[in-house]
């Protein structure tokens, strides 16, 4: 249906970011595989019928910094259906909270865990993977977890001792989870797979850091040749078109302007677009976003405490984590009040903020 020369302006995998196939604590779960579970091993039973159905099932992540969705569409659909979570949202914060080596929460039941227990809990997992994570980066992040550049792993502190995790192997946590969800829905076995699954990344994305979203599905128990890696921008098109298709010519492109400016990125894409053809004329990306203001006003906080309270709170995580919190929500204020002012009470056992 679509030309698959036309939607990439470059065919390397590099420049077109397609790879080839290669508040109360909610209960935790438990997964005897950590870091992260084997992929499923192809000698297996018979497949049942739900089984032999869901593969013929296409899976999609979106994979965020803050939030991830999954969505699926089967052959007998017209439309795909986004997967709602446990708690029945759409969407799903990319956090995962850790207790002890075996136990773990995910998404919604993490999100309390970034301000309460901040050293074993961990997001915005997409930009760091396939990175070098040397000193220099992870101070432009904001991060308030620790990382060992050395080894360009996670190192958690739990209740039976401290963990080091790579971020791909979190990443195919979170990519697991999603796919639970997306098998319940469907009410199929834990064992089955869908017979294709995508995943969208950012257009900078470079030739490691694609491998290691490849890497992600495959430590998540995605066969590689099942697994499709494309470009964001692409998939933004591909959205459009579906859902714009009765306003569009069969012959008469409409050209399209596409802007989209995430938490770690932004992008336009310039495009012709009709009913059977998706052209792609020019896109630039950059790895700016909304999180670079959440950075920003948090460190204009840490100064304003050192220079008016006399106190560092740089090296606090906790306090780093409330202030992040509320960070978020001034900005959002900023979009329809200027002013906006940030308060966090009980910034430590000293001073509120």
């Amino acid at each position: 249906f679509f030309s698959r020369s036309r939607l990439m302006a470059d065919p390397s995998p590099e420049s077109a970011g397609v790879a080839a196939p290669e508040q109360a604590a909610a209960p935790m779960e438990v997964d005897p595989a950590f870091p992260a579970p084997e992929p499923a091993s192809p000698a297996s039973p018979a497949p049942d019928a739900k089984t032999e159905a869901y593969a013929q099932v296409s899976v999609g992540f979106d994979l965020g910094n803050l939030f991830c969705r999954v969505s699926q569409i089967d052959p007998k659909d017209q439309m795909p259906t986004i997967v709602r979570n446990n708690l029945s949202n759409e969407q799903t914060p990319g956090v995962i909270a850790f207790r002890q080596r075996q136990e773990r929460m995910y998404g919604d039941d993490a999100i309390g865990q970034l301000t309460a227990q901040p050293l074993s809990t961990v997001c915005g997992l997409k930009k760091l993977l396939g990175t070098d994570l040397t000193p220099e980066f992870i101070k432009t992040q904001g991060l308030n977890f620790r990382i060992d550049s050395a080894t360009n792993t996670i190192d958690l502190t739990l209740e039976d001792g401290p963990r080091s995790v790579p971020p791909t192997h979190l990443v195919a946590m979170i990519l697991k989870r999603l796919q639970q969800f997306a098998r319940e829905q469907k009410d199929v076995p834990a064992e089955a797979l869908p017979g294709a699954a995508t995943v969208a990344v950012p257009s900078y994305f470079s030739a490691a850091q694609i491998g290691a979203v490849s890497d992600a599905l495959l430590i998540a128990g995605f066969p590689k040749e099942r697994v499709h890696i494309i470009r964001e921008s692409v998939a933004q098109l591909v959205c459009f078109h579906h859902s714009h298709y009765a306003e569009l010519h069969a012959t008469n492109p409409m050209l399209l302007a596409l802007v989209d400016v995430g938490h770690a990125q932004s992008f336009v894409t310039l495009a012709r677009v009709t009913k059977t053809q998706i052209e792609v004329l020019a896109e630039k990306a950059a790895p700016l976003g909304a999180g670079l203001l959440d950075i920003c006003i948090t460190n204009d906080a840490v100064r304003y405490v050192k220079e008016k309270k006399g106190m560092d709170i740089s090296g606090n995580p906790k306090a780093l984590a409330r202030i992040e919190k509320e960070a978020r929500k001034t900005k959002e204020m900023l979009s329809m009040l200027e002013p906006a002012t940030l308060t966090v009470e009980t910034l430590t056992d000293e001073i509120d903020l």
